[in-house]
């Protein structure tokens, strides 16, 4: 009698668990590891976009480098760690994209990818000028807090 109590509270709690684990929407899982993911990157990313701001500007307004290019790498040398990080770990926002972005509410998780793909691209390859690099940075930074911000409110 004990055995067949057992194996009926086996077979209820598996089917309870294929049951919650199949009513969820395919990707919901994920939402939150690649949203903590995209978290990380960005403030890493935040702090590489303002050593950049700041070697270059000490470029063009202080003459302290010789050309453009070793400004960025002073840049990219000194926040070296966080560069790393963030290469690192673009792989695997990429991996939990790919689940995520079924989720229920997949339009946000997009939208979140389209804003970490164009910053992660601006602070990574950086191109342009002094100028454009300038305006373009905090609308960058912005777009990606605004659309995480949107996709936390889902969670």
């Amino acid at each position: 009698m004990r055995k067949i109590a057992i194996t009926c509270l086996v077979i209820v709690c598996c089917f309870v668990s294929i049951f919650y684990v199949g009513c969820g929407e395919k990707g919901d899982y994920k939402v939150k590891e690649f949203y903590d993911s995209v978290k990380e990157s960005q403030n890493n990313l935040d702090i590489i976009a303002d050593e950049i701001y700041v070697c270059w500007y000490d470029f063009v307004y202080k003459k302290k480098y010789s050309s453009v290019d070793l400004a960025l790498l002073k840049a990219y040398v000194n926040k070296y760690n966080e560069v790393e990080f963030v290469k690192q770990n673009d792989e695997q926002i990429k991996d939990y994209f790919a689940t995520a972005k079924n989720a229920s509410f997949g339009q946000k998780v997009k939208d979140v990818m389209t804003a970490y793909s164009d910053y992660y691209e601006f602070v990574i390859n950086v191109s342009g000028s002094f100028q454009s690099y300038s305006a373009d940075k905090e609308t960058k930074k912005k777009a990606l807090a605004t659309a995480l911000r949107e996709l936390y409110y889902e969670l």
